[in-house]
């Protein structure tokens, strides 16, 4: 696994990997039932964060991803079937104890070995406006995973 955080200037480094680490479980939804190629679902999920070392923890910050997902196809990889699907979606959260609200965007794609039922591998890329009372800061946190072979 590798993911990239640098935290722009004015941005605690806590905050960024809080934000790298809820989008990280905003990329392994799955549909309910069977699906073809080129039919999609949504998720929304809602991540309270008590804001961390310092905080106090007293007021919980909510972030909530809303994502939309699509099957793209289904390929071979030595020798097993590959779900390779595509995902999209948006950040949107509430002012933290550090006083900053994140917005932004999710896309990536992932590959889940159909008889294993596991990830095989993963990219997301989140670009993320936080605003915070000095004004907004930019940030993006891009991640890639790829399983070992068996």
């Amino acid at each position: 696994l590798s993911t990239a955080i640098t935290p722009p200037p004015g941005l605690p480094r806590a905050m960024a990997e809080r934000i790298a680490q809820n989008a990280s479980r905003a990329s392994t939804v799955m549909p309910e039932g069977p699906i073809r190629p080129g039919e999609t679902w949504t998720d929304s999920m809602v991540m309270a964060d008590s804001g961390g070392p310092g905080a106090g923890g007293a007021s919980a910050a909510r972030s909530a991803f809303h994502m939309s997902y699509t099957l793209e196809r289904v390929e071979r990889q030595d020798g097993d079937s590959v779900a390779v699907i595509s995902m999209r979606g948006k950040l949107q959260g509430d002012s933290t104890t550090e006083g900053a609200a994140p917005a932004g965007v999710m896309t990536g794609e992932i590959a889940v070995d159909l008889g294993a039922g596991l990830l095989t591998r993963s990219t997301t890329d989140l670009t993320v406006q936080i605003q915070t009372p000095n004004g907004p800061v930019p940030m993006r946190v891009t991640s890639e995973m790829e399983a070992l072979p068996r």
